[in-house]
């Protein structure tokens, strides 16, 4: 869509979209508390025919954030980033290609792409769903993604996730994770400036007394031919035209969180220390009588009683006499706090959490009460994989977006498409639980084919933090031969003597490797390695069971 001045004006006045805009503004409003904290002070509200305004007044003071159990649930969502396979594919020229590769792994502030998705598309998924991923240039001509939240955007036409036109407030306050730098605020107080954007222009507009001025000397064409943004959730609200975050359906819980939290910690406050009492004591100095000297006794303030006492004190008791009520040890203790109630608000803090978790994922998470380091055993790994599947195609779906507006920006006609899959092994449970599985497998008879692929799902999970190791590992599994029996049992199988003796010497040929060896060799060429070392082996056995031992003449 192409706005006219007249256009502009009008959508400047009567603002079509400020319903949208509010509704995703006051989501992310509302998810920013939870996710990052931001606003708690509104957000928390009076308890009412519960507490006074004091006792509110400290439950907000003291009120701790979701922060930290947001960030708990939204954890797995990290493994669509480490998860191996996946591929990428742009259809350009070789030449192009490869200069197309260098610009997308340094997009913003020194990030590749798939790093950008990472660390701003995804937070702003959870966080800000009808905000926008949207394409710029920068002053040397090249192009970046950024991303603009709901509450810079004074308004927009939404056609599916993509825009018609959209209108930012200039000058608004950018949000914490927005890579964008701030844009001038508007010249003097009675005028506003506004920022549009639709398929031929990026204009800089002032606004005044129903009248609008463009600004040219800092507006531009647009560069990219369409409106270059998109909307950041792929979550559509059924019959709306708004769109979700991953995270809304767990919002009254959040809330419950939030609330149930504070009283906690208000609780903790208030009765979480020991209480201690004694028995008066008369004061050695009034001797009880508050005064010395016609004054007040300087010591009790007064009182009569004693007010403090040393570690060296002693309290001199009457000896009791037939029938008197003992005393000692009873003159002096602590009340303890109700841990009872305690123990109870904790119980449910972790039960809402679980609520949460399982409700994003539709399982929780196993408590091993054996291997207390243990993390991400899960009841049922497959509901993990079928939301991540769905995390992975939206994350998908903004890269492809991104790259196909740079790679048009960039090459005009000649760039046709890209294809940008992400991989699927997700690497949810423990490399123990895959070796169970796998040993299991191999004892009841699986394929080999069956075997190969949980061997090697448990190398990457035990290795996903060692890059080097990984390596190693998938390129030793490629050299050595039937990896999934013993060499008895190869040699029970009556195979040739050289594939027997390269099973039982291969643990000793790759030590004589050297990591660099392992890793950029190519496996070929190992290969042929690993075949001379065999015979030089077979060889000399061959010379000891004649008693004639001598080197390999070859």
């Amino acid at each position: 869509m192409i706005l006219s001045t007249n256009d502009i004006l009008n959508i400047i006045k009567e603002n079509p979209g400020k319903n949208v805009v509010g509704l995703a503004q006051k989501m992310r409003k509302n998810l920013f508390v939870h996710i990052y904290g931001v606003g708690m002070d509104e957000y928390i509200q009076k308890i009412n025919s519960f507490e006074n305004n004091d006792q509110y007044i400290a439950r907000k003071k003291y009120a701790r954030s979701n922060k930290d159990i947001m960030e708990r649930v939204s954890r797995p969502i990290d493994k669509i980033f480490s998860a191996t396979g996946g591929s990428t594919f742009y259809d350009l020229p070789d030449r192009q290609n490869q200069i197309f590769r260098d610009k997308l792994r340094n997009t913003e502030n020194g990030l590749t792409l798939r790093k950008w998705v990472e660390q701003y598309w995804k937070p702003a998924y959870l966080a800000d769903p009808m905000g926008l991923v949207f394409m710029e240039v920068d002053g040397n001509g090249d192009a970046y993604p950024t991303y603009k939240g709901s509450n810079e955007v004074f308004s927009y036409k939404l056609n599916g996730r993509n825009l018609d036109y959209v209108i930012f407030n200039v000058g608004k306050e950018q949000v914490p994770c927005d890579s964008q730098p701030k844009l001038p605020k508007s010249v003097s107080s009675g005028k506003k400036r506004y920022r549009v954007v639709d398929d031929l222009n990026d204009l800089i507009v002032e606004y005044e007394n129903e009248h609008i001025k463009i600004i040219k000397e800092e507006s531009y064409p647009n560069y990219f031919g369409i409106v270059p943004a998109i909307i950041n959730s792929d979550l559509p609200i059924l019959g709306t035209d708004y769109f979700c975050s991953p995270f809304e359906k767990v919002v009254e819980l959040a809330d419950e969180y939030l609330r149930e939290c504070s009283v906690k910690s208000v609780y903790k406050l208030l009765h979480g220390f020991p209480k201690y009492w004694e028995y008066q004591s008369q004061c050695p100095k009034c001797l009880g009588t508050g005064y010395v000297e016609g004054s007040e006794c300087s010591t009790c303030k007064g009182t009569g009683y004693k007010l403090k006492w040393d570690v060296s004190d002693v309290k001199h008791l009457p000896v009791p006499e037939s029938g008197d009520t003992k005393i000692a040890p009873d003159v002096a203790g602590y009340v303890a706090p109700d841990i009872d109630a305690w123990d109870k608000m904790s119980e449910e803090l972790k039960d809402l959490e679980t609520l949460m978790f399982k409700t994003i994922w539709g399982t929780k998470e196993l408590e091993d009460t054996e291997n207390e380091t243990a993390t991400g055993k899960f009841i049922d790994t497959q509901p993990i994989n079928d939301r991540l599947t769905k995390f992975s195609e939206a994350a998908e779906t903004i890269e492809k977006f991104i790259t196909d507006q740079m790679g048009a920006f960039y090459f005009g006609n000649s760039y046709k498409g890209s294809s940008v899959n992400y991989g699927r092994r997700f690497q949810i449970e423990t490399p123990d639980a895959i070796w169970n599985k796998y040993e299991s497998a191999r004892k009841s008879g699986a394929p080999d084919t069956m075997l190969d692929d949980l061997l090697m799902e448990y190398i990457q999970s035990k290795y996903e933090n060692n890059s080097i190791e990984l390596q190693k590992q998938i390129k030793s599994l490629e050299l050595e031969p039937f990896p999934h029996i013993t060499a008895s049992q190869v040699k029970a199988l009556n195979v040739s003597g050289m594939d027997y003796t390269k099973k039982v010497y291969f643990t000793e040929f790759v030590k004589t490797l050297s990591d660099n060896e392992i890793i950029f060799t190519q496996t070929k060429v190992l290969q042929q390695k690993f075949d001379e070392y065999v015979k030089d082996k077979l060889i000399v056995n061959q010379n000891e069971e004649t008693g004639s031992i001598r080197p390999n003449q070859e």
